[in-house]
């Protein structure tokens, strides 16, 4: 009787051993893909960290339009590759500028202020794009931005946090109505927190919506510069 009792502990202890073993084995084969996704980020943001410091060096040494324009491909390479902030946009816009390009240069600054929110170096440049040859002092922007400051002076990733928590904020204050809490401060706190939300979650879309589409154009300026590159080669 001993020996069958222990022989049937044995085996009830393999078999533990062995599904103990099948998480581990499951955690194995997933680290392996999620190590090589974490390896390969960490070589992506090496290169782009690469990219970033030539296109600084060469904008420092840049006197034609041609240098300016070797500039503002590197920058170019680097939206290809991914990157999406607003020093890149405003230093690609900036590079456009100082090569005449001046439709390109406002529309990647249009980009740095969506991403960054504006400021005085933004608004300067484009100014400097719009006057083109002219004087900037004499050019003025939209009138429209005046009114929709809370737009235009706040970066997306700024106004799409203030959405979503205006959203929380929202339903939680419908929580507590629902539950019998409806004194003025709690109704007064839903309804600024649904303004917020209609304010910023409408201008977060937008911009998600624009930059979709500038995503696109700058595909098909792209595929036009590749195509003209290849009539002139032939």
């Amino acid at each position: 009787m001993r020996c069958r009792h222990t022989l049937s502990f044995r085996r009830s202890g393999r078999l533990r051993r062995r599904w103990a073993a099948v998480p581990l084995c499951v955690m194995a084969f997933w680290a392996l893909p999620a190590s090589a996704r974490i390896q390969m980020r960490f070589d992506e943001r090496i290169e782009h960290e690469f990219m970033w410091r030539e296109a600084a060096v060469r904008a420092a040494s840049a006197e034609s339009e041609s240098d300016f324009m070797r500039v503002a491909e590197t920058y170019r390479a680097l939206i290809r590759a991914g990157v999406r902030n607003g020093p890149l946009f405003y230093n690609l816009g900036t590079a456009l500028l100082k090569a005449d390009r001046y439709d390109e240069a406002m529309n990647a600054l249009t980009r740095a202020e969506r991403h960054m929110g504006a400021n005085p170096e933004i608004r300067r440049n484009m100014r400097l794009a719009l006057a083109r040859e002219r004087d900037p002092s004499d050019v003025f922007l939209p009138w429209y931005r005046l009114f929709l400051f809370w737009h235009y002076r706040l970066g997306f990733h700024a106004r799409s946090t203030l959405a979503a928590i205006a959203f929380v904020v929202f339903w939680l204050t419908m929580c507590l109505v629902v539950v019998g809490w409806r004194a003025k401060p709690i109704r007064a706190l839903r309804a600024a927190a649904l303004a917020l939300l209609i304010l910023y979650g409408s201008s977060t879309g937008a911009s998600l919506l624009q930059e979709r589409r500038d995503d696109m154009r700058d595909r098909v300026m792209e595929a036009e510069r590749k195509g003209g590159n290849g009539h002139k080669s032939l």
